[in-house]
């Protein structure tokens, strides 16, 4: 994860993963938009 400012008060959360073999990204990736909302939400708090 890399944070980068995005204005004076707000910041950009950048999540970056590299994942072999390729046939695991699509499970990977249904696990990561679940996760998502449950981190908007904490960031957000």
């Amino acid at each position: 994860m890399q944070v980068f400012p995005d204005g004076p008060a707000k910041s950009r959360l950048v999540w970056t993963i590299d994942l072999l073999p390729d046939e695991l990204g699509p499970a990977v990736a249904g696990m990561m938009d679940h996760a998502f909302p449950f981190i908007k939400k904490t960031l957000e708090a």
